[in-house]
């Protein structure tokens, strides 16, 4: 074909970014994140800079979703400093999920749906992808 898979890619990934969310309705559907009971996504940015945002699910992402008792990302294990927001930012438009930008290092502690905590750590935040370790407060990875 006189093109290499790496050359196929780089030219396909700015058309498939610009599709970010009718490429999501097709994967998983127009019901947010489905039928899951995942507490915390990763949605794509737009802005180049920013690789995604971490959201917190909300009920209306999933049909029957549990909502979460204290909602938000925060800077410490007992979950009173939010890092979060509600409101827009700079590569997304939502304004009903709390959501942090991702950035290699990051690290925060969100609640499930039971008010247990967590702690999640970015790894590595770059072009080809996120890489997280989660684990219970006082847990292991």
């Amino acid at each position: 074909m006189g093109i290499t898979s790496d050359e196929l890619i780089d030219a396909m990934r700015p058309t498939l970014q610009a599709q970010t969310a009718r490429l999501s309705d097709l994967l998983v559907g127009s019901q947010g994140i489905a039928q899951t009971e995942v507490d915390v996504y990763l949605v794509a940015s737009t802005n180049p800079t920013v690789p995604g945002y971490l959201f917190q699910r909300i009920p209306e992402d999933s049909v029957g979703g549990t909502p979460i008792a204290r909602p938000g990302f925060f800077s410490d294990p007992t979950l009173t400093q939010r890092v979060s927001q509600l409101g827009p930012a700079p590569g997304s438009d939502d304004t009903t999920h709390e959501k942090v930008p991702v950035a290699e290092g990051l690290s925060v502690y969100f609640a499930d749906d039971e008010n247990n905590p967590w702690h999640l750590r970015v790894v590595v935040a770059d072009a080809d992808g996120v890489s997280v370790i989660v684990s219970a407060v006082g847990g292991t990875p």
